[in-house]
């Protein structure tokens, strides 16, 4: 779904951040990305330069602090983690299921 390329960790610490700042609707810098990960600031920029490059995220220059860019999920890359953890979850009810059916 996502690729062999955006299976790192630190990769879906950085997607699962960003969706979940989607899902709150709040808005995340650079900086913002690296606390909430624990990830180091240099390696959040090589992810999001690969998310980028996958057309999975938004940079959007703060109007009030040239310094500043806000990061987040294209509209596409949200659908796809949710349609991701949907399959997941379905996935281990099935799975749970087939435990209960077993024992």
């Amino acid at each position: 779904m996502f690729g062999v390329e955006l299976s790192s960790e630190h990769c879906w610490d950085v997607i699962v951040t960003l969706y979940l700042s989607k899902c709150s609707q709040t808005r995340m810098s650079i900086t913002d990305v690296s606390y909430a990960t624990g990830i180091s600031a240099a390696t959040v920029i090589r992810w999001l330069n690969v998310l980028s490059a996958n057309e999975m995220l938004v940079r959007t220059a703060d109007p009030l602090d040239g310094r500043r860019t806000w990061i987040s999920l294209t509209n596409e890359a949200w659908k796809k983690v949710e349609v991701f953890f949907a399959r997941q979850k379905a996935k281990s009810y099935t799975d749970t299921n087939k435990v209960s059916e077993a024992a």
